[in-house]
């Protein structure tokens, strides 16, 4: 664990060690944290935005608007068709009743889970499955996002243009 205050940073995950880990969470029926990969993965967002987002936003939605915490600015999430599909099952296999209700909801039922609980669930999980994953945190699946993308757009300088505005970067200098 960081001390508070420092900088540290985490990397990404390979796609196949990502896809092992989704099966996995699948298997052992962690449905909660299968959504939050999903979520982090395939949206790109901050875990700060990820945990406050309601089933009523993203349940049967092909986009949401979403303001970022962080910055203040507003961003339309576009829901690709698979994970639309993920979305819908999980809401039915999680068996939720409240459908204006928190996705990531704690085990009281009262309000969202903690980035810090995330952080080590993440460290449990990765370790449990065998993947290893330098200072594994909640934002390595915004960076596994940004890694997909990159190389999705040949990793070239267009692709990281694309990743700052996905991102809502206001310069490339914060991809360094």
């Amino acid at each position: 664990m960081a001390l508070k205050g420092s900088r540290t940073t985490t990397t990404y995950l390979d796609w196949k060690d990502y896809q092992n880990i989704l099966q996995k969470l699948e298997q052992d029926k962690e449905y909660k944290f299968l959504m939050l990969f999903l979520c982090g993965t395939y949206m790109g967002i901050r875990i700060s935005d990820i945990l406050n987002i309601t089933w009523n936003q993203i349940l049967h939605k092909d986009k949401f608007l979403l303001k970022e915490k962080k910055t203040g600015k507003y961003r339309e999430i576009t829901i690709i068709s698979d994970v639309k599909t993920e979305i819908e099952r999980l809401y039915k296999l999680m068996e939720i009743k409240d459908p204006n209700g928190l996705v990531f909801i704690n085990k009281y039922g009262t309000k969202a889970i903690r980035v810090q609980w995330v952080n080590v669930k993440i460290k449990l999980l990765l370790k449990r499955y065998g993947i290893l994953c330098r200072n594994a945190s909640s934002h390595l699946l915004r960076k596994t996002f940004g890694r997909k993308c990159y190389e999705a757009n040949g990793c070239s300088d267009k692709s990281l243009h694309i990743l700052q505005k996905l991102f809502n970067h206001s310069s490339l200098d914060q991809f360094s």
